[in-house]
């Protein structure tokens, strides 16, 4: 349980809170709205988080959404979602290498080296790292995530501790795009709860565990949350945090002086190291698992004597390094959100469909209130799924375009005989 909770904080937190308050900020306007909004997206993450901890509950398989959805509506269905998610958590690293390198550069570090180098060189560094074992992996999370927390909780005490210098309100006009583009930064500033469920085989007793380190990890994480967009809201002005690019810096920066940047910037490389750590651990376990069942081609499925699924880790690690080179962090982002979105609707789906179709599965952990948790969190998805692309079809159209090479993949491997789907 304690790796779970490890990995689902290690997978949350990360770049994201340290860049979106000034996005969200933007968006809403009002310190009650900013405030409500982060609360709101930790109870959405709670609520959509129901759908999959009862899956992976009592379907305790290694591959996260595709395992759930192949079992739920069969070999097609579950293949395209597998290679959503994979796509989805493969932008995701490739974005997190890009804000480390961002980091790099603030502390005037590698200034010559080109952002997207820098990046590709963190994504080659963590993949050595585990290459060498699952078990320096996992304790590398727990520590990561235990330190990560206890200097964000830190940094919220040192605001609060700060003279009072915000305000209640910025009277700039509320725009619907701008709602949007909060909105979608949120959505993968909350991304990641559903970390544990990829690693469903290779921890104790999930039917127990996953649900309490997934709920357990989401109601810190929401707490954080609020609380660092409150310390912001305290120590900085609305119109202020709405113009930042990294609010925590200038809030560091108000209350410490020019000492504060490069405290902020040391705190932020840490983050970001950590959360890449957690996104290369599982993200190859979904390539893993559909070639296992025969979906890839054979090799992808090999794992190395440490235990690493490492053919699958080094496929991801290419398409990450790729996506990394643009160099463009908001790009990236757009790529990745419409993917998230519809992966997560496809999983409100399965739950449905799982409860239906095998009434008698065993379920350690049903979600409260069935079907409601699942179609509320559905038409949430496909609605910011749709809003997604329409703010930003110009980057979003790439998740499209990555989504093509699924389809003669997905011809080939029905070609094959694939193993029985277990009752």
């Amino acid at each position: 349980m304690g790796f779970g909770i490890a990995v689902v904080i290690g997978g949350v937190v990360g770049q994201g809170i340290l860049r979106t308050p000034g996005l969200v900020a933007r968006g809403f306007h009002n310190e009650t709205y900013i405030l409500l909004a982060w609360l709101a997206g930790g109870l959405f993450s709670l609520v959509d988080s129901m759908s999959i901890v009862e899956l992976g509950a009592s379907i305790p398989v290694n591959g996260g959404p595709y395992a759930f959805c192949r079992r739920a509506f069969g070999t097609s269905v579950g293949f395209l979602t597998g290679w959503t998610d994979w796509l989805a958590q493969t932008a995701t690293a490739s974005f997190i290498a890009v804000v480390f390198g961002e980091c790099v550069h603030r502390l005037g570090l590698l200034a010559t080296v080109p952002l997207s180098v820098i990046a590709i060189g963190l994504i080659a560094v963590l993949t050595a790292f585990h290459l060498v074992s699952t078990r320096t992996s996992g304790w590398s999370q727990n520590i990561g995530s235990a330190i990560k927390a206890l200097i964000l909780f830190a940094m919220i005490a040192a605001f609060f501790r700060a003279p009072a210098g915000g305000g209640p309100t910025d009277d700039s006009p509320v725009s619907i795009l701008l709602v949007i583009a909060a909105l979608r930064a949120m959505y993968a500033t909350y991304g990641g709860w559903n970390s544990a469920t990829y690693f469903c085989e290779e921890v104790k007793d999930p039917g127990r565990s996953l649900p309490k380190a997934t709920f357990t990890a989401l109601f810190v994480v929401t707490i954080l949350y609020v609380l660092i967009n409150a310390a912001l809201l305290h120590v900085l002005p609305i119109a202020w945090l709405a113009r930042s690019t990294l609010p925590v810096a200038d809030a560091a920066t108000n209350i410490f002086g020019p000492n504060g940047v490069l405290l902020v910037v040391i705190t932020s490389t840490i983050i970001v190291f950590t959360v890449e750590n957690t996104q290369l651990m599982f993200t190859p376990r979904v390539l893993h698992s559909m070639a296992r069942d025969g979906l890839m081609p054979a090799w992808i499925s090999r794992v190395g004597r440490s235990g690493v699924p490492a053919s699958a880790l080094l496929v991801t690690v290419v398409l990450a390094a790729v996506l990394a080179s643009s160099g463009v962090y908001e790009r990236l982002l757009a790529i990745y959100a419409p993917l998230s979105v519809a992966t997560n609707a496809l999983v409100n789906l399965a739950a449905i469909r799982v409860r239906m179709k095998f009434p008698d599965l065993a379920r350690p952990f049903k979600m409260p209130l069935f079907p409601l948790p699942s179609l509320i969190a559905l038409t949430i998805n496909v609605a910011l799924a749709v809003s997604f692309v329409v703010q930003d079809f110009g980057d979003a159209k790439f998740s499209l375009l990555l989504l093509a090479p699924a389809i003669p993949i997905l011809l080939w491997s029905r070609r094959q005989k694939l193993p029985a789907l277990p009752v």
